[in-house]
C-alpha cells in the first residue's frame, strides 16, 4: 500500500523512475534491508519505523525500510559516486529523500519535525566526507548531518519551485553516472544561482557545526544584535533569523569570522526558532 504513492511523491520530486525496464521489487531477505536496484532487499517484517521502532518518535506509520532503501534507487544506483569517500551522495541525499514520502503524507508541519529529529543522531565524531582514494568512507553522519544540511540548504534558497528544479535537474544530467562532492557542488551553485559552497565545506568536511554567538542590549527603543560565527569554517556566513513581533522570520546577513551589528526596532530577538530548521550550537 506504500510503494504505489511512495514512487508517485518519488517521480513528482525527483524526475522518471530510473530504470523503467528493469521494474521495482522487494525481495524479502534475513536481514533488515539493502538498496539493490530494482530487487530491493526487505526484512522489516512488514513493520513501521525501523525494525518496529519510530526513530523520530512523532509516531509516524509508515515502513522505514521501503521508504528510504527505494530512495536509493535514485541516490546510489542511477545517481552515484566515483570514490567511496563521498558515500554522503547515496546515504545524505537518500534520507533527505524520506522528506519527500513525509512531507507528501503528512504535511510540511510534521516533515520539518521529522528534519530536527535527525539532529538527535548526528554524533560529529568525524567529518561526513572520507580521504580520497584509500578506500576510505567518512562516518555515519553523512546520513544525518548531510540530510541536515540540504534540508537547511532548501530553507536559505527559499524557493521550493527552483529546489526541486534543482534535485530533479541532479537526476536528469547524473543519471546512471557517477559523480564526486565538487562537481554536486558546482552543479547545485551554478542552478540556484548563488554560491554556496561555504556550506557544504562546513558540513561535509569540518567536523564540529558551528558556533552562532549572540549578544543583546538596549539602546534607546531599539534592540542591538550583535552576532559572529565561531569555530567555523573560514568563509562560512549562514544569514541569522530573526522573529519579528509580527511573527515573521527576517535574515541578518553575516560576514565570516567578523561581528554584525544591527539595530532592530523589536522588544526581544529570539533566534529559537531556526535551532530546529538549521543546525548549529548556541552561545548567548
Amino acid at each position: 500500500m506504500q510503494v504505489v504513492p511512495m514512487l508517485g511523491y518519488y517521480e513528482t520530486y525527483l524526475g522518471p523512475y530510473p530504470f523503467p525496464r528493469d521494474g521495482y521489487a522487494l525481495v524479502e531477505s534475513p536481514y533488515l534491508g539493502m538498496e539493490h536496484q530494482s530487487a530491493i532487499a526487505y526484512g522489516n517484517d512488514y513493520n513501521p519505523g525501523y525494525n518496529g521502532i519510530d526513530y523520530s518518535m512523532l509516531g509516524l506509520d509508515f515502513d522505514y525500510i521501503i521508504v528510504h532503501e527505494s530512495g536509493h534507487e535514485y541516490w546510489g544506483n542511477s545517481v552515484s559516486m566515483a570514490d567511496i569517500a563521498d558515500m554522503w551522495i547515496h546515504e545524505g541525499f537518500c534520507t533527505y529523500s524520506e522528506l519527500i514520502y513525509v512531507e507528501s503524507r503528512y504535511g510540511r508541519t510534521t516533515a520539518d519535525l521529522y528534519a530536527y529529529s535527525w539532529q538527535f543522531r548526528i554524533l560529529n565524531n568525524t567529518p561526513v566526507i572520507g580521504s580520497y582514494h584509500v578506500n576510505h568512507e567518512g562516518g555515519t553522519d553523512m546520513y544525518y548531518k548531510a540530510a541536515t544540511m540540504l534540508n537547511m540548504l532548501r530553507c536559505l534558497v527559499n524557493d521550493d519551485n527552483l529546489w526541486w528544479d534543482c534535485l530533479r535537474g541532479i537526476q536528469r544530467d547524473f543519471r546512471h553516472k557517477v559523480t564526486n562532492t565538487d562537481e554536486i557542488i558546482a552543479y547545485m551553485n551554478r542552478h540556484l544561482g548563488k554560491d554556496y559552497t561555504w556550506l557544504f565545506n562546513q558540513y561535509l568536511r569540518y567536523k564540529q557545526p558551528p558556533t552562532l554567538e549572540v549578544k543583546t542590549s538596549r539602546k534607546g527603543e531599539y534592540t542591538v544584535v550583535k552576532t559572529r560565527w565561531v569555530d567555523s569554517a573560514p568563509e562560512f556566513c549562514m544569514p541569522v533569523f530573526y522573529l519579528t513581533e509580527q511573527h515573521q522570520l527576517k535574515p541578518i546577513q553575516t560576514i565570516a569570522g567578523q561581528w554584525t551589528e544591527t539595530k532592530l526596532k523589536i522588544n526581544h530577538f529570539d533566534v529559537n526558532y531556526l535551532d530546529r530548521l538549521h543546525y548549529y550550537y548556541l552561545m548567548k
